[in-house]
Formats: structure tokens, sequence, C-alpha cells
């Protein structure tokens, strides 16, 4: 060999990572006309157990098929290596003083370090050829040049059925970690559900006087007689004349007597407390918002037995739906006057709704289904509690909850406030929290 030889100590790993040894040009590798590779008894015996001890099929295969390589070539020669590049089978252990290198001869990698320090009294440049991040330190420590073969010479990555089935449990707990429930609560809006909503108040138009309203309602149902205006050839066009069957139909002054009475009582009792709840209803609604809450499952699987915890500052006033004022249904005035023919009246028949309602008790009953949701409890104190049940919710799927409604003193003294929410279902560890945000604006 020329003084310009370059003798590269090949590790055990470039025979089982790497592609095969006889395929790689070490010159253009290392950029040196002529490359001598050394393999060191230390690879041999690795190589050997690899191939018989090894787990990995795709390992035991590697190091059988170098091994059979290295065979050929150490009993026939190969005439298969590049140009330039020659192999030689170092099957004699080092010799050195292995105390002065800190070296242990029963460590592999000390004993491939232990063979390139055989050659350094030479004038030939000596590399070893490795990707052991531990090696390539311990030739640092000792001056010795390390080569580190690209990652485009490298054998891609082949599954080991023991690493198939690894991964295939770990997908599958994976799945399972993943299949719960993702519950959330949010605001039901126009657009979509969201953690916040605005509401805008404004204050009630100013009240009318109520005497002038019930007196606006007394000229719409006072009772004044009809006329019929006739024509013929014993009349004078234009003229107003009594329509002789009308005296079957007009009532009586004592008729009109009575309806008028009625109609005073009606005025100033049941027309007036109309007029007063309704004035109240305006008020109440003007300083009042309404919560609609949906409960969102947006995880993988259903969730059951699911309790909602909802908690509001102090300072308001909280009203589910059977506790808040209902709009007040106009009064029914008191009937007009009637005449003779009006008064005998007439029996009308049956409407088919009366028919099947009393027919109703022969349709068949069933049990009442079991109720999907339960609440809004609301539990007062300095601040409210409000809690809800929902028997099950399937993934993907959304369940509107029973509205609430909050009232402030006024509306200038309306503001903003937060909701805390918890949701707890034996299908999620602990229980998931949130926050929603109440926004108002009076201006």
């Amino acid at each position: 060999m020329s003084a310009s030889t370059c003798y590269a100590f090949l590790d055990t790993n470039v025979f089982l990572h790497f592609l095969p040894f006889h395929q790689i040009d070490w010159c253009a590798q290392l950029h040196e006309p002529s490359v001598v590779l050394v393999v060191c008894a230390a690879v041999l015996r690795e190589l050997e157990e690899k191939h018989k001890e090894s787990r990995d099929r795709k390992l035991r295969e590697r190091a059988q098929k170098s091994l059979s390589r290295l065979r050929v070539i150490r009993d026939k020669g190969d005439i298969s290596l590049p140009d330039g590049v020659e192999l030689t089978i170092q099957a004699k252990e080092p010799v050195i003083d292995w105390t002065t290198y800190d070296l242990d001869k029963d460590i592999p990698d000390d004993r491939i370090v232990a063979s390139a320090l055989s050659h350094e009294p030479t004038r030939n440049r000596v590399v070893i050829i490795t990707d052991d991040f531990l090696l390539q330190s311990k030739a640092k420590d000792l001056d010795l040049e390390y080569y580190v073969p690209p990652d485009q010479l490298r054998l891609p990555h082949t599954k080991t059925p023991h690493e198939k089935k690894t991964e295939e449990k770990l997908r599958r707990l994976q799945e399972i970690e993943q299949a719960v429930p993702q519950l959330s609560l949010a605001f039901i809006t126009n657009e979509a559900h969201e953690d916040h909503k605005k509401f805008t108040l404004r204050k009630p138009l100013p009240d009318q006087d109520l005497d002038r309203e019930i007196d606006e309602k007394r000229k719409a149902l006072e009772y004044s007689a009809p006329s019929v205006k006739v024509r013929g050839d014993l009349g004078i066009a234009g003229k107003f004349f009594p329509n002789p069957m009308q005296k079957l139909f007009e009532p009586s002054q004592d008729e009109i007597a009575r309806y008028h009475k009625e109609l005073e009582d009606y005025l100033q009792k049941d027309f007036r407390d109309y007029l007063e709840r309704t004035r109240h209803h305006a008020h109440w609604q003007a300083r009042t918002i309404q919560l609609e809450f949906s409960m969102v499952n947006g995880g993988a699987c259903t969730a059951d037995d699911i309790d909602i915890f909802l908690h509001f500052r102090d300072g308001l006033e909280l009203a589910e739906g059977s506790n808040t004022p209902a709009q007040s249904e106009p009064p029914k005035p008191p009937s007009r006057p009637r005449g003779p023919l009006d008064m005998k009246g007439l029996t009308i028949a049956p409407s088919i709704s009366s028919i099947a309602s009393s027919l109703s008790h022969l349709t068949g009953r069933h049990p009442p289904e079991a109720p999907q949701m339960r609440g809004p409890y609301i539990e007062p104190g300095e601040s409210y509690t409000v809690r809800y049940w929902l028997r099950r919710l399937k993934q993907g799927m959304e369940y509107e909850l029973g509205p609430l409604w909050v009232t402030f003193p006024s509306v200038d003294s309306a503001f903003g406030f937060d909701i805390d929410y918890a949701l707890v279902t034996p299908d999620i560890p602990g229980e998931t929290t949130g926050q929603l945000h109440v926004i108002v604006d009076t201006g």
C-alpha cells in the first residue's frame, strides 16, 4: 500500500444500519485514492452475536449477510468492491497498554479504538467509521479521526413485528383515552354557540295616562243604535227610515243599560288592571335579559348522567320560566247589547275537537318516558347556584337547556358578568370547568 492509503476501521453499526459495505464508494466518501477497510475481531464477534441472538429479524439477516460476504472475501477474495477499495480482516485482538490509554479490553468499542491505535505509528491515515456517539467521543479523546456516514447511505428503518405490535397497542390505548366525551357549555346565539353573548338594554317609553287609555277604549266599545238607509218608490232617496226587520235584532233600553253598566265595570276594573300589569311587564322586560344555554358534546363517545352547575355572582335577580311575569292577555269585554232574536240563542252542533276530546279516554295510554333533562333548579343565597341534569348526550350532539332570566334593579344599573360552570359525569374523571361571559350595553 502507498503512503496515501487510508485505513478505515468499520464499526458494527455500519454493517447493520447502512448500505452493504461493498456497495459504498469509500474512496469518494473519505476523499482518498486508496482505502483499506479493516474489520477487527471485536466487530466480528458483535456480528456473530447479532446474527444468533438479536430479537430483531432484520438485524439478524443483515448480520448474517455481512458475515457471509466477509467469509467470501477472506477465503476467495471479492472483486465486487469498488475501485481503490480493499478489505482486510483483523482476527487478532490488538496488543496495547490498555491502562495507558484508559481503555477496557472487555468493551467492544474500546477494542475497536485499540485496533486503530495500533496503526498510528504508520504514516497512513487512520479513521474509524462509526455512527455511535460514544465511540466517536472515545476516538476524539485519543486524537483519533472518526467519520460518520451520511444519512443518504442509511438503510430505511423497517418496523419489526414486535415494533408493529407495540405500536398497535399504543394506538388502541390512545383511542381508548381519546374515546371520552368532551363537554362544554355555550350560549345559543344567532350565529353559533359561543362563550359570550351581548345584550342591549333600553329604557321603556314613558307611561301613558291610564285614564286616557280607558277613555279611548270606552269610545271604541260604546254602543250606538244602527240605522238603515233605504231607497224606493215610497221614499226619498238619501233619507233614513227604520228597518222593519231591525226590530227583531234591536236591543231594548234595559239591555243597552245593562251593557253600559258592565262596560264601565270592565273598564274601571278588568281593563285598568290589564293596563297596570302590561305597564309592569314592560318595565320588567326592559331591565331583564334571557339566557339560553346549549350543552355540547364534541367528544368521541356518549356522556350519561350529566350534572350541570352554574354559579352567578351576587347583585342579580335570577328566575326560571315558571317564576317570570307572563305577558297579560287583554280581558274580554262584556257582550254587546242583543235583540230579542239574539237572546233566543241557537244550538250549535258539537265541534270535531270537542268530540275528539270526549273520546280521549278511549285511546290507549303509554307510560311516560324518562325525562331527558331536569332543571333549572335555582339555589338562592348571597350568590346563585343553578343546577341542571341531563340524562344522556351523544357524541357530536347538543341539547338546549331551560332558559334563565336575569333582572337588574334598573336599566341604568345593569352590568356585565361572568358565569362559572362545572360539568360532572361518570364518563370523565374529575369535573369539566369553564366560564361564560355576559356583556351588557345600556347605551
